[in-house]
């Protein structure tokens, strides 16, 4: 029978959690496995997400001009404006974007970690994976290629 002292070091051993690495590439676990690695993809992105706010956007025109209130050429150069406006900030912003997702957290270059048990809500659309921790908190992968089967995968680890 072990001592006392040894079941003590093992209980401790055993409920220790230790914080992910912050550092990049991080430094990971034994029993930590890599799940999906990437980085920001611009041709999935413009193909996903930027494709489909032009559509959206253009179907809003003709829908409004089919019901007799068509929309000001100006409001159009606007709304144009702010979009590329908006496109551009994002891919800057995004860019450079590194991550690697583990069994037991998703980790990013230049950011902190966020733990698997951490993550209360898996959000997106196209090439968007975002993931909403406590406190509203959380982290925002953009341009992911395969992003649904990132969001399954990582909705089935939440649960």
């Amino acid at each position: 029978m072990s001592s006392f002292k040894e079941q003590a070091d093992q209980f401790i051993k055993d409920v220790t959690i230790i914080q992910p690495s912050n550092e990049w590439p991080p430094i990971l676990l034994e029993n930590e496995n890599i799940s999906f690695e990437g980085k920001f993809n611009k041709s999935v992105w413009l193909r996903k997400n930027v494709t489909f706010s032009a559509l959206a956007f253009f179907s809003i025109v003709v829908i409004s001009n089919a019901i007799g209130h068509p929309i000001k050429i100006e409001g159009i150069g606007f709304v144009v404006l702010l979009s590329f406006f908006g496109a551009a900030l994002t891919f800057l912003m995004y860019n450079k974007q590194s991550w690697i997702i583990t069994n037991r957290a998703v980790y990013l270059k230049k950011r902190r970690p966020m733990l698997s048990s951490s993550i209360r809500k898996v959000v997106g659309f196209g090439s968007t994976v975002r993931l909403i921790g406590g406190w509203g908190t959380g982290i925002t992968l953009l341009g992911v290629e395969n992003a649904s089967e990132v969001r399954h995968y990582l909705q089935g680890k939440k649960s």
